[in-house]
């Protein structure tokens, strides 16, 4: 599966657990639509992050969401053996679980030129795992690095 996500400069991911990420550019929002797409709209998803969405993105009949249960043929693993190319939604507990399982094979992570202030639990849990970015695209207020690590599983 694909982790598809954006920090902010100083690493987080969220304000909270209510963040609607206003603080990222329509840029990085349109970049996120272009590559969830070209995967083939299939979103894996927690059902906080689900319910978190909003609704026209719920509702949206071009895009497929699955909400990852804890165990069963809904559960993350089991997903990322259905679902490969599925662009996973949420925040850095939810995509470390994933990681953890061995379901993700490539990160694309925008990282915005703007700090925010947030609870350490926020913060990327991947900075000091990853190798070097297998590809990196600068913009003028952020910047794209594609790392693709492979199956670990």
């Amino acid at each position: 599966m694909k982790a598809v996500f954006v920090e902010s400069l100083n690493g987080y991911l969220a304000h909270g657990p209510d963040d609607d990420m206003s603080w990222t550019p329509s840029l990085d929002k349109k970049l996120f639509k272009l590559l969830t797409f070209a995967y083939g709209a299939d979103y894996v998803c927690s059902r906080r992050t689900f319910d978190l969405l909003p609704e026209n993105v719920r509702m949206d009949k071009n895009r497929n969401f699955y909400v990852a249960k804890s165990s069963g043929n809904m559960s993350l693993w089991q997903l990322g053996y259905d679902f490969p190319n599925a662009v996973l939604v949420g925040g850095p507990t939810f995509l470390k679980a994933a990681y953890d399982l061995g379901v993700i094979d490539t990160f694309v992570i925008t990282t915005v030129n703007k700090e925010i202030i947030a609870d350490e639990k926020y913060k990327n849990p991947f900075r000091e795992i990853l190798p070097e970015p297998s590809g990196t695209i600068p913009f003028d207020d952020m910047i794209v690095r594609i790392y693709y690590v492979g199956r670990v599983r």
